[in-house]
This record gives C-alpha cells, structure tokens and sequence, in this order.
C-alpha cells in the first residue's frame, strides 16, 4: 500500500478495526472496505461516499476489495480487483478501475446477501410511498428514481430492491449513480449535479460520470413498499402509465429476482404478497420531466385517497 492511499481514512482509525489503509464506507447493512495499489482510484471512491465513510468496521457483513497492480513495463500497467483469492476484474485500465470497483461491490453483494432479497430495480420514497423501479438496464429506472430524488424524494438504491423477505420492507444500499454519457445532458436537467473529476470508462457502457449519494437525498431507513412501476423506455415524448394485473407484476418482480435469501417464505410467495399489497403500473417513459409528473400525480392521489 502506497503512502498516498493511507490519506483515504480518518489517521485516528485504530489498526485492530479490520480497514487498515484503505477506504472504508458504510452501504446500507453492509461495510465496505477497499484497499490496494491505485491511489487515485482510493481517493475518488473516498470522496463519492465522503457522506458514508467510517473509520472503523461494525457491520457484520462485510466486503473487502483489494486492488492490484501489474507492470507490463515503460510506464504501462494494469490492474485487477480482487476479493480474497478470488479475482472479480482483471486487464484493467487506469480510466477503469473505479467503474469497475463500483461493479465488483455490486457482485459481492449479490454473491454474499441472504438476510435480503436483492431484485434488479430501482427504489425510492417519495412523499412517503415506497416506489420500487423494476426493469433491465436502459428501461429508464435509473433516470426516472434520480428525477424523483431530485423533485424531494429519498433515494434508496438505482441497482436493486433490498427487501426484507418477512417485512417486504425496502432498505437503502445508496451506491452512486452510475450515469452514461448520453444522459449526462438529463442529470443537468433534473437539477442534479455531475461528480466526474475524470473521465472513467465502463465495458458496454462507454463513458460514465457519477452522482453522489449525498447530492441524492440518500435515506437512512427502510420503508414499506406499496408502489410497483415496471417503467419502458419506448423513445415517445408523451409518457404513458397502464394498469396491470398482480400476476404480470409479480411475475416480473419474480423474473428479477438475484438471489435466494435464507427465509422459510419462497421467492415466488413474497413476490406475489408485495404486489398484493402495491399498487402496480407499467410506465412508458417518454421526456423525463412528463414521466416524473405522471408518477407524481398518480402518488398525489394515492395520498389523498388515503388521506380521506
């Protein structure tokens, strides 16, 4: 470990905690702990979670990352991400490592969680509604959780659904916002500012920029659900949102589901409960403005459907 990596943690963190050198920061109920041969890596992961950072461990689960350096000579190198014995990423590029750091904690978690139930959606409360976001990448959930916590609204996670299988309750695992170049020009239209000190660069993903936890509202605790949009992205202008039937959203919930957690209640029975108890929508994501107001609206008269 170089001299410059050991500036990412508090210098008062006792040795015995288990973060050394490197960069520790807290994701929801896990922490996260990243050591190794890339300082700069350390010091713009240190700084996307400034709001999260620890200075010493106390979750009892936990991921620990360790990046590593080769030399292939004349001042060229490259880089891996190793968790243990394990390599998650290997030939990486200096522009690489931290996207590629963001995408081995997202393994890890997924590799490692039983307490919860992780799917692949997006989460946010807003105006006190638990709204889980769930589709494939480029449906538009990102995009559309992040103009949401932009409007006042408590974000939860842009990656997954972090539920409590007894509860079917969401937790916040606020990671940052991994942006790709072509919607840079919609984090500046929803008010949200971009953190990209440098360019970095992500697989299929091409050039990415970041928006940290701390500029999105990030919430604490967890919240019942009681909202299910299955947003599309179809390229219109004018959004659109449709009722579903409780078997096509648990379905879908069931379809994006990432692990087993270790829970008498099977995967197939808690996504049933959660859409019984949500309501659900398929959301055709048009401008980004227009949808947010569409989904506004249909919180607004949830709210005072209750409310009366």
């Amino acid at each position: 470990m170089t001299r410059a990596c050991a500036t990412t943690l508090d210098a008062a963190a006792p040795r015995e905690s288990g973060v050394g050198d490197g960069c520790a920061i807290r994701l929801g109920p896990y922490d996260v702990v990243v050591r190794g041969a890339h300082p700069q890596a350390l010091a713009d992961f240190a700084h996307l979670y400034s709001a999260q950072r620890i200075g010493a461990l106390q979750q009892t689960e936990r991921i620990e990352l360790e990046i590593t350096r080769r030399s292939l000579g004349l001042g060229r190198s490259r880089y891996a991400i190793q968790c243990g014995d394990e390599t998650i990423f290997s030939d990486l590029r200096s522009r690489e490592v931290l996207p590629y750091l963001e995408w081995a904690v997202n393994y890890r978690f997924i590799a490692t969680c039983r307490r919860y139930l992780l799917l692949h959606a997006a989460t946010v409360v807003w105006r006190g509604h638990g709204i889980v976001l769930v589709g494939s990448s480029g449906s538009g959930k990102s995009t559309l959780a992040a103009a949401l916590a932009a409007r006042g609204g408590q974000y939860l996670c842009d990656e997954f659904a972090v539920i409590d299988p007894g509860e079917l309750s969401i937790h916040p695992f606020p990671r940052a916002l991994c942006v790709k170049s072509g919607s840079f020009a919609i984090m500046r239209a929803v008010g949200l500012p971009m953190w990209r000190r440098r360019c970095h660069v992500k697989a299929f993903k091409g050039r990415v920029g970041y928006v940290r936890p701390a500029d999105l509202n990030a919430a604490t605790e967890p919240h019942a659900v009681d909202t299910i949009i299955l947003p599309r992205f179809t390229g219109a202008t004018a959004p659109a949102m449709h009722e579903i039937p409780l078997s096509q959203a648990a379905f879908a919930l069931a379809a994006n589901a990432l692990n087993a957690p270790e829970h008498p209640r099977s995967t197939a029975d808690a996504m049933a409960q959660l859409a019984a108890q949500s309501v659900c929508r398929v959301l055709e994501v048009g401008d980004i403005h227009a949808t947010a107001d569409l989904l506004e609206r249909l919180i607004i008269q949830r709210s005072y459907a209750q409310a009366g």
